[in-house]
């Protein structure tokens, strides 16, 4: 997946990272979480299960805190990546 930078007018500070969830629909109690850099823009993630339904969760933070997240769901079609 990949995303864009947070425009300048949205950002509250400098931007130091990306908080990113993944769950399955099925177990959004058990997600699993990645901490990027500010200047990673994309990630993949791996054996996620086929024809599944997950629930992602962006969000940027700064020295401030955490920004209001993106959400998106996606379905799987095979497995894999």
């Amino acid at each position: 997946m990949t995303w864009e930078q947070v425009p300048e007018e949205y950002r509250n500070g400098l931007i130091m990272g990306y908080n990113i969830q993944i769950a399955s629909l099925d177990d959004l109690g058990n997600p699993i979480k990645r901490i990027l850099n500010f200047n990673c823009t994309s990630l993949t993630f791996y054996g996620l299960k086929k024809f599944t339904t997950y629930m992602i969760s962006i969000q940027a933070f700064t020295r401030k805190g955490c920004g209001t997240p993106g959400n998106y769901t996606i379905e799987t079609e095979t497995g894999g990546k």
